[in-house]
């Protein structure tokens, strides 16, 4: 028999099996659409906005073994730290959405259209 974490000992019996299910379904799971290393680095950006320490631990340690390097768990990192940064400036001021959307799109379109020239 194999390791049976104490998060999982814990959880209660009556919804192990759908935790269980769902960790293994989606985390654990080769055949998703995003790779083992890109979870990992999303699941350590996330866990350093929560912040939870175990998470952190958990998912770079587990980037590590998809050979993540430093340099690609700290971009994860920045680019976490800099989507929390732009929330705060988009809410604090209460920026219409329909507007934000708006001038989104057109920066992507012209973004789009910089990189087919290059």
């Amino acid at each position: 028999m194999g390791l049976i974490p104490k998060f999982f000992q814990l959880f209660p019996k009556e919804g192990l099996a759908g935790a269980w299910s769902e960790f293994k379904g989606l985390q654990l799971n080769p055949f998703t659409a995003l790779n083992g290393k890109q979870k990992e680095l999303i699941g350590l950006g996330v866990a350093a906005q929560i912040p939870c320490g175990y998470c952190i631990y958990f998912h770079r340690s587990a980037a590590k073994l998809y050979e993540a390097t430093d340099r690609e768990m700290n971009e994860a990192l920045a680019v976490a730290a800099d989507v929390r940064h732009w929330s705060t400036i988009f809410h604090g001021p209460q920026i219409d959405f329909a507007s934000f959307k708006k001038d989104a799109d057109q920066m992507l379109k012209n973004s789009s259209q910089r990189q087919l020239q290059s």
